[in-house]
C-alpha cells in the first residue's frame, strides 16, 4: 500500500498523530527533504511523536516513511518530458480525474519553482517598491491578468500603481516617470518584443525598473534594476504550460506582496481598509516615446 493508502486506513489517532498526518498529505513534496526536528516544529509534536507514528503506519522510522514519499511524489508528478504542459489532463478524464491533474500539477510545479525562486530579487524589488513615490505596472497579453491582480493587491499595502496595459499605454505612460518612480514590467515569453524598447528608454533615462518574465534574455535583463524570473522549470515547455506557468507566477507575486507586507507588518496589520480612489488616474499628455530623436 502507499503512504496515503496508510494514512487513510489510520484509526484512532491522537491530536497529535492527526496533525502529523494532515503536515505529510498537504506536504508530501517536500517530506523526502524534511528532517524530523523540522516536521516536529511544524505539527507542534515532538522527535520521538514524529518516529513512533512511522512505526505505526508501518515503517521502520521516519527515514523509511520518508522514502516512502518520495515514491509516492514521483508516481503523482507530471511527466514533463510527455505531458502536454498547457494541457495535463485528457478529454476523457472524468471530472475529479482532472481536479486531481490540475491539483498535482499545480503543486509539483510551485515545488519546483520554489527550489529556483530568487529570493535577493524578491527582497530588492519589495524594498524598491515600497520605497517609490509612484508605481508604474506594463503588461502584455495574458500577463494583464496577473498585472490586474497585483494592482489590487498594492491598494491593500496603501500603494496605488498606474496601469499600462498594452503597447500604446506603455508609450505614453513611460515618458511620465521620473527618478521618483519604478516601472514592474510583466512579460509573457522569453523574447520581450515591443516592450524591450520600453524598457530601453526607461533604463536609459535611469528610471529604476522591475521585470518579471519566464527566462528573459540576458540583453533583456541587463536593461532591469531587478530581474525576477518567473520561469516554473528548465527544462523545455511544450505550449507554454499554461496551468503551470499562472500558477508560478502567481506565486511568485504572492512572496513578493508577503515580503512588502512583512517590512510594515505592524503598520499593515492593524490598517484601516484603504478609502482611497482607486481607478485609473488620467495620464497628462506626453509625447511619443521615441518621437524625441531616438
Amino acid at each position: 500500500m502507499s503512504l496515503i493508502d496508510n494514512l487513510n486506513q489510520l484509526t484512532g489517532t491522537t491530536a497529535a498523530e492527526q496533525r502529523i498526518a494532515e503536515y505529510i498529505q498537504q506536504n508530501l513534496t517536500t517530506i523526502p527533504t524534511t528532517t524530523t526536528e523540522q516536521m516536529a516544529a511544524e505539527t507542534y509534536t515532538s522527535h520521538s511523536a514524529i518516529v513512533r507514528f512511522a512505526q505505526k503506519l508501518g515503517y521502520s522510522g521516519f527515514g523509511e516513511l520518508k522514502a516512502a514519499a518520495a515514491s509516492l511524489a514521483e508516481q503523482q508528478a507530471p511527466d514533463f518530458a510527455t505531458t502536454d504542459a498547457g494541457l495535463p489532463f485528457r478529454a476523457t478524464d472524468p471530472l475529479a480525474a482532472i481536479a486531481d491533474s490540475i491539483a498535482n500539477y499545480t503543486s509539483r510545479s510551485v515545488a519546483d519553482a520554489r527550489k529556483r525562486l530568487d529570493l535577493d530579487g524578491i527582497q530588492q524589488a519589495a524594498q524598491v517598491l515600497l520605497n517609490k513615490r509612484r508605481i508604474f505596472i506594463f503588461a502584455q497579453g495574458d500577463a494583464q491578468l496577473q498585472a490586474r491582480s497585483f494592482q489590487r493587491e498594492l491598494v491593500k499595502l496603501n500603494r496605488f500603481a498606474v496601469p499600462a496595459l498594452d503597447y500604446a499605454d506603455a508609450a505614453r505612460v513611460a515618458t511620465n516617470l521620473d527618478m521618483h518612480d519604478v516601472a514592474v514590467l510583466f512579460m509573457d515569453t522569453a523574447q520581450a518584443g515591443e516592450f524591450t524598447r520600453v524598457l530601453r528608454y526607461l533604463h536609459d533615462r535611469q528610471i529604476t525598473t522591475i521585470l518579471l518574465a519566464n527566462h528573459p534574455q540576458e540583453a533583456v535583463s541587463s536593461l532591469a534594476d531587478v530581474t525576477i524570473n518567473t520561469d516554473r522549470s528548465t527544462r523545455e515547455q511544450p505550449q507554454g504550460g499554461t496551468f503551470a506557468t499562472q500558477a508560478v507566477v502567481a506565486y511568485t507575486l504572492d512572496t513578493l506582496f508577503a515580503a512588502m507586507y512583512a517590512y510594515e507588518f505592524t503598520e499593515n496589520l492593524f490598517a484601516d481598509t484603504p478609502t482611497t480612489d482607486v481607478s485609473t488616474p488620467t495620464m497628462p499628455p506626453a509625447n511619443d516615446l521615441f518621437g524625441d530623436g531616438e
